[in-house]
């Protein structure tokens, strides 16, 4: 195993219950991931043309967040942000992202690509080792039929959530990983789409089944940042 140094994380990496180790390699950030959720700072991560940093909408967490300023594409490719991370453990995880979309229309600036390439597929979810549109949703998403749906989020304005699901599997991201290193890949898609922050967990066997249980994300939303 490569020799690496380590130091305490700062801002970047926000650890929620337990203390995890990681490490910044050029141009991409770097951790560890184990058991315990770990919570990625958005703005933290090294960005490519068409993601600019901002503050212009109220309830972010940390210093800013992410909005996806470029043009809207149909096709992956553009604008990647890189995060590498180790796993000690080999298992099934899942990602959610602390999004926004502005107003209560439901299929605008409310998606990016995301991507894990040495991630394994898991029956039921999205291939994510392939990008992947990840929509801005809620719990609801996966119980209704597209015009359910859109009637539901009439009723959604203006606002954060933790949720994302994939569009030819219209789930959760959830997916398996080997020991070892990996990177997930983040393109941009519909312009004025917001990332807050990321949170990684692993699925154990009692874990929820879709969603995570209000009180988790509450905090991870609430979750101070390190010192």
């Amino acid at each position: 195993m490569k020799s690496r140094v380590w130091f305490t994380c700062i801002v970047s990496v926000i650890i929620v219950m337990f203390n995890i180790s990681c490490s910044v390699t050029e141009n991409q950030g770097h951790s560890s991931l184990s058991r315990p959720p770990l919570i990625v700072e958005a703005e933290s991560l090294a960005l490519s043309p068409g993601w600019e940093i901002k503050r212009d909408v109220a309830g972010y967490t940390g210093d800013s967040y992410l909005q996806w300023t470029g043009e809207t594409t149909f096709e992956p490719g553009t604008g990647l942000i890189a995060y590498a991370f180790d796993v000690s453990e080999a298992g099934v995880y899942q990602l959610n992202v602390r999004c926004h979309q502005g107003g209560a229309i439901w299929d605008a600036a409310n998606d990016m690509f995301v991507q894990i390439e040495t991630a394994d597929v898991v029956e039921g979810y999205p291939d994510i080792s392939k990008p992947e549109k990840a929509y801005v949703g809620s719990e609801f998403d996966f119980k209704l039929d597209r015009e359910e749906r859109m009637a539901a989020r009439q009723s959604l304005t203006d606002d954060w959530r933790w949720w994302i699901w994939g569009e030819e599997v219209r789930s959760a991201f959830r997916f398996s990983l080997a020991e070892g290193g990996h990177v997930l890949k983040i393109y941009g898609r519909s312009n004025g789409f917001i990332i807050d922050r990321l949170a990684f967990f692993r699925i154990e066997d009692d874990s929820f089944a879709q969603h995570p249980p209000k009180e988790i994300l509450d905090s991870l939303t609430q979750a101070a940042e390190a010192d």
